[in-house]
């Protein structure tokens, strides 16, 4: 994905996304505070929080392009991270509180054991949220309830770990590497690991190297964005809503049908002759533009491989946001 300029109109507000490369020790808000102290006023926020302890990619989302966040592609996340094994903590990570500390064995940890517990986790598996975390109960986020001491009963969730990789062991750490889905919480994973190696473990070091369709790559740190800020350059390291729905189908149409679409027109299957129309499924989303700008996001009605078919009297698309 590349960086582009969100607008070249200098009288629209800046709009798209800002990849921030978060440090350790500051929060999300931290962040979103920083920045709209510098752009305000504005809308301005963010997707996929991450703990003060971990760093890395932090997609920030400003103004207009908050739009779409719905319709971001989020499902697979990267992390890497360190393990320290023989230490089981309350938090799941190194800021947590000491509960037992287990001895171990170097000569029963080996590299094939390790690499093996690893694999044993990559597919679906079931995880039970960390106390100190976002997720909800009763409407409050569970870190609330741990910060004064009350456990709650947490239900266990779906999750899929799509690539589990070990790097340097050094005793009683563990470098690792993993991409997962949306929703997994690596504190928990490093908490199973250690429990499947029988020697409890916690999360030392996590750097968030991937969030959808947003990467390491993309990003810039808290210095380089007072610095582009202060030169008026900002607007050139920003990702544009187009080209973060990069993975979602795009029909091009012309000045009339963008403009009807921009003012919740329906769009026809009579409307769609000409065009270049990709192979879709029947409710597969997909982007509509003009002029290389999103002018809605839409939804099949019909599949377009299947040139029998027909929406009597109906729309060939469903029009789910219109940016105007």
């Amino acid at each position: 994905m590349r960086s582009s300029r969100p607008s070249s109109n200098p009288g629209k507000p800046l709009e798209g996304f800002l990849v921030v490369d978060k440090p350790i020790g500051v929060s999300s808000y931290d962040v979103i505070r920083a920045v709209k102290k510098r752009l305000s006023p504005g809308k301005i926020g963010h997707t996929g929080t991450l703990d003060p302890l971990a760093s890395g990619v932090l997609p920030v989302v400003i103004n207009g392009a908050t739009r779409v966040i719905p319709f971001l592609d989020e499902r697979v996340k990267g992390y890497e991270g360190t393990l320290r094994l023989g230490v089981v903590t309350d938090s799941d990570d190194s800021t947590g509180r000491v509960l037992r500390v287990i001895p171990l064995n170097r000569a029963v940890l080996t590299r094939d054991r390790i690499r093996g517990v690893f694999e044993g986790f990559v597919g679906k598996i079931r995880q039970v949220p960390p106390m100190f975390s976002a997720a909800k109960y009763h409407g409050k986020p569970l870190y609330k309830f741990a910060r004064r001491g009350i456990e709650v009963k947490r239900r266990e969730r779906e999750v899929e770990i799509l690539s589990l990789e070990i790097g340097e062991i050094d005793l009683p750490l563990v470098d690792f590497r993993v991409f997962c889905s949306k929703g997994t919480y690596v504190r928990a994973l490093s908490r199973q690991i250690g429990e499947a190696l029988g020697v409890g473990a916690h999360i030392c070091r996590l750097r968030r190297t991937r969030s959808g369709p947003f990467t390491l790559d993309h990003s810039i740190n808290l210095e380089e964005f007072e610095r582009l800020v202060e030169a008026g350059e900002l607007e050139r390291r920003m990702i544009t809503v187009r080209d973060a729905l990069r993975g979602m189908p795009e029909i091009e149409v012309g000045h009339d049908l963008g403009r009807r679409i921009r003012n919740g027109g329906q769009v026809f299957p009579r409307d769609l002759e000409g065009l270049n129309v990709p192979l879709l499924e029947k409710n597969q989303r997909i982007r509509i533009a003009h002029e290389g700008q999103i002018v809605a996001i839409a939804e099949a009605r019909i599949p377009s491989s299947d040139p029998g078919g027909q929406v009597p009297e109906g729309p060939a698309l469903s029009l789910l946001r219109v940016f105007a």
